[in-house]
């Protein structure tokens, strides 16, 4: 079984994103995605665009670090 975590660290690495460290670029990066997917659920007008707005903000929360 794969590990995600193990994935995104590796996928982060080959975009040249650092990981395990605070980057301060990434974070401001990081927190514009969440406030575009925020932005996004709150104009939604139903239940997959909201879950879909949902899930992209987990995402990017999980690997926010």
């Amino acid at each position: 079984m794969t590990n995600p975590f193990r994935d995104q660290e590796k996928f982060m690495r080959a975009c040249d994103q650092t990981t395990g460290t605070l980057n301060k670029d990434q974070y401001q990066l990081y927190c514009n995605l969440i406030k575009e997917e925020f932005d996004e659920l709150c104009a939604s007008n139903n239940i997959v665009d909201d879950l879909d707005a949902l899930i992209d903000i987990l995402v990017v929360l999980a690997f926010l670090y």
